[in-house]
């Protein structure tokens, strides 16, 4: 029932969602989705967050305005804080990280990016075997701050600096060394490139944190910036 989901909720189209009935689906779907995200299996939930980044990657299955937001967003960020298994928590933070406009994280904004500070600035305590998930959720942690970076409003930089700045330094660097720029895929480094741009717009301090969180060896000058824009189609 999860993949059927997750295959109808990626490729709907807008004639079909604005069909009677069909915004009820949805609103079931994404509900449902959501309860699985947090019982049963490990794997049951892995699908379900799977399915849920894959549903929001469709424009036509927004959560502007939507009835199922507050849950959606109150669920998948206690996932990434309390679930024990980080394949789940990974897909969770994907699923946060496809909004795509600021207006769609409404007033959960804030919440997001709080918990995802708070995590990033706790020192990770988990056996040698499962290090390598752990730091796939720290990138992808740090992915979803530069898509918020990018998407955020005037109204949410005092919160985002003040967070960023409880960050120790050991915390910080060691999110540096664990997310190098050869795990990242070219839209995602483009993403990491243009949330630098925006931070160095904005504020010094600001920008001095998000260049510690970054990936190392980020491209700096303006032609690979824009080569990695082209290819984000950002």
């Amino acid at each position: 029932a999860v993949v059927s989901t997750q295959s109808t909720g990626r490729f709907m189209k807008q004639s079909t969602y604005d069909k009677i009935h069909f915004k009820d689906y949805v609103t079931r779907s994404i509900e449902c989705l959501l309860r699985a995200s947090t019982s049963g299996m490990m794997k049951t939930r892995w699908n379900a967050c799977h399915a849920l980044m894959n549903a929001l990657q469709n424009p036509v299955i927004s959560p502007l305005d939507a009835d199922w937001a507050p849950l959606l967003f109150e669920t998948l960020t206690s996932v990434i804080v309390h679930c024990k298994n980080f394949k789940v928590r990974i897909n969770a933070t994907l699923a946060l990280s496809q909004p795509s406009s600021r207006a769609c994280y409404g007033g959960h904004f804030t919440k997001v990016w709080t918990t995802v500070v708070i995590l990033l600035g706790e020192e990770p305590s988990v056996p040698g075997s499962m290090a390598g998930y752990t730091e796939k959720l720290r990138l992808q942690l740090i992915l979803l701050l530069c898509h918020m970076i990018c998407l955020h409003g005037e109204g949410d930089r005092k919160v985002m600096t003040s967070s960023l700045a409880r960050l120790s330094a050991p915390s910080i660097a060691q999110c540096s060394d664990s997310s190098t720029s050869d795990k990242l895929t070219e839209n995602e480094l483009a993403l990491v490139t243009h949330a630098r741009v925006v931070v160095k717009e904005l504020q010094p301090e600001f920008a001095v944190a998000m260049e510690m969180l970054s990936p190392r060896q980020l491209p700096d000058d303006d032609a690979a910036f824009k080569t990695g824009l082209i290819t984000a189609n950002i």
